[in-house]
């Protein structure tokens, strides 16, 4: 079995109020593979936007630990850049996430823990579990155009490039 859900979002501060100049997302996320548990609500928080984004990534293509400049679910963001040579977002930050390989096969997705445990589903029934995380972060994160962006122009160009690439991700996997 494979589960994923947010429990509980919050930002940074985690005061309770929305606050505009916190442009990553976070929360408690349950993350379940067989019976394997990775993450539940005595699990650090995570930075759920950088989340969403990557496992996005990964419902169109396989992911293994390491891939996108730290862990699948990380603990935090505390950096974004552009790659130069694909145009995605770079999201760096600690050491501390959830880590599990994404596998693609004909029609379907083989998840697998590095505690050896692994999850074989059809590939509808992965992107729609992400999907669902997507609407979610994006509902708790409200409108983009209420967060103050910072000074520097190349931060306030790679928060820009994240909202597209998320954009663009949640349309491939919704068709």
């Amino acid at each position: 079995m494979f589960k994923i859900k947010i429990l509980r979002h919050h930002w940074i501060r985690d005061d309770d109020r929305y606050d505009e100049e916190d442009l990553c997302a976070h929360g408690t996320i349950f993350i379940q593979i067989d019976d394997e548990i990775l993450s539940d609500e005595t699990s650090n928080s995570w930075c759920t936007t950088a989340a969403v984004l990557h496992l996005m990534r990964s419902a169109t293509k396989n992911y293994l630990p390491g891939d996108f400049y730290g862990q699948l679910i990380p603990c935090c963001g505390h950096f974004m850049v552009a790659d130069p040579t694909t145009g995605r977002i770079c999201i760096m930050g600690c050491n501390s996430g959830v880590e599990f390989a994404v596998t693609h096969g004909n029609k379907f997705i083989e998840l697998s823990t590095t505690g050896g445990n692994g999850w074989r589903m059809s590939t509808e029934s992965y992107r729609q579990k992400i999907l669902v995380l997507a609407n979610d972060v994006e509902q708790f994160y409200g409108p983009v155009s209420n967060k103050i962006l910072p000074s520097d122009t190349e931060e306030a160009q790679a928060f820009n490039q994240f909202w597209r690439e998320w954009h663009e991700l949640k349309r491939m996997i919704e068709n």
